[in-house]
């Protein structure tokens, strides 16, 4: 058998290795909007986040799953990571979703 039969064969299979590699797909991160009315304009939220209140929140069993928020309640209801309003009905500005509103005592994209 010649050399460059074997080696043909061998060098697709590793190109196609290296392709899938660059195949997945990308996602939002914490804070980063989703769920809007138009899915084309948002990535679906990343590993251990879900898509609540328009923005990727983070999957929890208990308040300590959450990351602290500068000046804001943060903490576990129901499996998921909420953001509380303050006692001015105010919510962070910090999040890359942009401003929240507060809606029944919760932060949510608006």
């Amino acid at each position: 058998m010649r050399p460059t039969i074997v080696l043909l064969p061998l060098l697709l299979i590793l190109v196609d290795g290296v392709a899938c590699k660059d195949d997945e797909s990308p996602t939002a991160a914490f804070g980063e909007p989703c769920g809007q009315d138009d899915p084309g304009e948002d990535l679906p939220c990343g590993d251990g986040l879900t898509c609540d209140n328009l923005y990727c929140e983070e999957v929890c069993e208990s308040d300590a799953d959450c990351r602290a928020i500068s000046g804001a309640m943060h903490v576990c209801d129901a499996g998921t990571c909420k953001i509380f309003c303050d006692a001015d009905n105010a919510c962070p500005t910090s999040l890359p979703v942009g401003p929240l509103q507060c809606v029944f005592e919760t932060c949510v994209a608006s």
